[in-house]
This record gives structure tokens, C-alpha cells and sequence, in this order.
């Protein structure tokens, strides 16, 4: 049969942006890259009851940086119920956060999440916690290896979405993460599994 369409008023939001709810009523695969082409994404499920949806800026120029990716969405539900339930608790931080999808939902329930990822990622992200009404001072670089004992903060929990794909160092990934959480902290991560190869 013919795969399901939507007219264009219904997928997209007064601001161009596309509406993740009929992203996902429309595909007929699990493929995060589908939507790619598009300026932003609207997300009214990331947002409390009552709130504006939350709106994330996406560019091609950064590359897979620049992308909001299933794994990050996955996750940020996660932990909206995991804070809802008064189970997060304490200071977040997410590595590679891109877009900053998953730390403006967290800080927008209320949570307090410092998004990190490379310096270049840094104003894209910034400009995705001003437009939906956050500090933008959360939004900090840190590169793996590197800035690590600079960055001067610990953290109950640290999060990280998409982070453990092939194109990342995981020695220096392993080593942020003992950096940058406290000891008896808590760590969630998550990807999709894409090769069947891992790292040793």
C-alpha cells in the first residue's frame, strides 16, 4: 500500500519547523536521518504540560553535530520520567549534546543540566536554550582528553546520547566521564546500534 502522506500545514509549525509527532506518524521505518533537511524540529512532548513546545534549531553545517538524532529523544523521555518521579536528582551533565536537545528538555522540567560538546557546537546550542527561554550560560565547551581537569565541576550524573559511535575516541569518552562525575554518581547513555563491530 501507499506509504501514509500528510499535508504540509499539518507536518510543520508556524515557524517552518517540523512537528516530531507527525515525523513519527509518518515514516514507515525507524530512520533518524529523515529529517535532516529541515531548519528545526518542534517537540510538544519534551516540553511540562501547559509549556510551549520545545524548539531545536538543526544545522548541516556541523555536520552529525548539528542533528538531532532518535537516541537523544529517546533518552531526554527517559529522564523526564526519571525526574518526574524524583529519581534524577542532583547536577546533570551530557556530553557531545549537539543540538542540546536533551539538556534544554531536562532544564526546562526543571532539572539542572549543563550541556557540554565541542567549542564550534557551542553557539548552536546556545541559541536552542535562548529560544526556548533557558540560560544559555549552560551551554559549555569541553573536549574529551582535554579539558577535562580544566573544566573545574562534578556531577551527580552524567548523560550522553549517540556518544559511543565508531568516529569517537572512547579511551578519552571513559576518561571525561570518571573527570566529570562524582564518586557514586550515576551515567546514562544511548545509541543506536548501527555496526556490528565495537570497541575493544
Amino acid at each position: 500500500s501507499p506509504a501514509p502522506t500528510l499535508s504540509s500545514t499539518s507536518r510543520f509549525g508556524p515557524n517552518g519547523y517540523l512537528l516530531y509527532s507527525s515525523y513519527l506518524s509518518n515514516q514507515l521505518c525507524h530512520d533518524d536521518l529523515k529529517h535532516v533537511d529541515h531548519p528545526g524540529i518542534t517537540f510538544s512532548h519534551l516540553s511540562p504540560p501547559g509549556s510551549p513546545p520545545l524548539e531545536i534549531e538543526q544545522t548541516k553545517e556541523l555536520k552529525k553535530a548539528g542533528w538531532v538524532w532518535d537516541a537523544a529523544v529517546i533518552l531526554s523521555e527517559y529522564l523526564l520520567s526519571l525526574f518526574a518521579a524524583g529519581r534524577l536528582g542532583g547536577r546533570v551533565c551530557e556530553l557531545g549534546a549537539g543540538t542540546g536537545v536533551l539538556a534544554a528538555s531536562l532544564n526546562r522540567a526543571g532539572a539542572e543540566c549543563v550541556a557540554t560538546d565541542l567549542p564550534e557546537v557551542v553557539p548552536l546550542m546556545r541559541r536552542n536554550f535562548e529560544r526556548n527561554g533557558l540560560e544559555a550560560e549552560r551551554c559549555q565547551a569541553l573536549t574529551w582528553g582535554v579539558d577535562d581537569e580544566d573544566h573545574g565541576e562534578e556531577f551527580d550524573v552524567v548523560v550522553g546520547a549517540d556518544v559511543v559511535a565508531s568516529l569517537y575516541d572512547p579511551e578519552e569518552l571513559a576518561k571525561t566521564i570518571h573527570t566529570v562525575v562524582k564518586w557514586g554518581g550515576r551515567g546514562y547513555l544511548s545509541f543506536r546500534r548501527r555496526e556490528d563491530l565495537y570497541h575493544d
